[in-house]
């Protein structure tokens, strides 16, 4: 999917509040990733750029440099929210290397499975704060605000087409790679969500599905 971007809207913008947060590897292949975390984010960040790019949104770089992020090629990679969210608690609960998420991980070890997490979770979803389970659309509006429905990138691939999609993206900044898998769940899936649970999950994440073509 591709958008156009808001040139009126980055006019509005104020310029360098902060240091810039655009990686020089970003400058040096003339594009920017947002990595929304559980959609295969990290095999691409070290193909393309040879390090983890981090989950900024993209409106941290269009509020801190607007004409350096308008100019390069900004592309991000979605999930079903569904399968996105599975992933997410499977991978908190079992084998996540990061120490930004061993708390999360510690409240997860007190769920038995992924619909047990899920009912707690829409009962209070501000109790269970974590990128991993933030819609994805607020990763790539322009300004991270949760009303703000614009897409502030200009190619979004999708997790289900990542090798066609991964390839476009490297013909669109005339690069020649091959995708690696890394980080992948490792631990063993031992449950769905239930259908109940996934029709209640879906009205959580309506903007995605929407916004993104995903069937409900």
């Amino acid at each position: 999917m591709t958008y156009a971007f808001n040139k009126l809207f980055a006019k509005k913008l104020p310029r360098k509040l902060t240091a810039s947060p655009l990686h020089a590897s970003f400058k040096h292949q003339n594009s920017l990733f947002t990595h929304i975390p559980k959609a295969a984010g990290s095999s691409i960040s070290l193909t393309l750029y040879g390090h983890q790019v981090g989950h900024k949104k993209v409106s941290d770089y269009y509020f801190s440099d607007p004409k350096k992020t308008e100019s390069l090629f900004k592309f991000s990679f979605v999930r079903n929210p569904l399968t996105r969210f599975e992933s997410s608690f499977n991978f908190l609960k079992g084998n996540s290397p990061f120490l930004s998420d061993r708390k999360l991980q510690g409240v997860m070890a007190r769920f038995e499975g992924v619909n047990d997490f899920c009912e707690a979770f829409l009962k209070s979803p501000d109790d269970f704060k974590s990128l991993h389970f933030t819609p994805q659309y607020r990763f790539i509006n322009y300004t991270g605000n949760k009303k703000d429905k614009q897409i502030g990138i200009d190619f979004i691939g999708r997790f289900e087409n990542i090798n066609a999609d991964f390839n476009y993206i490297c013909q669109k900044i005339g690069v020649d790679r091959t995708l690696s898998k890394v980080n992948t769940n490792k631990s063993a899936k031992v449950e769905s969500l239930s259908t109940a649970n996934a029709e209640r999950l879906s009205e959580f994440y309506d903007t995605d599905f929407y916004l993104f073509g995903y069937n409900l």
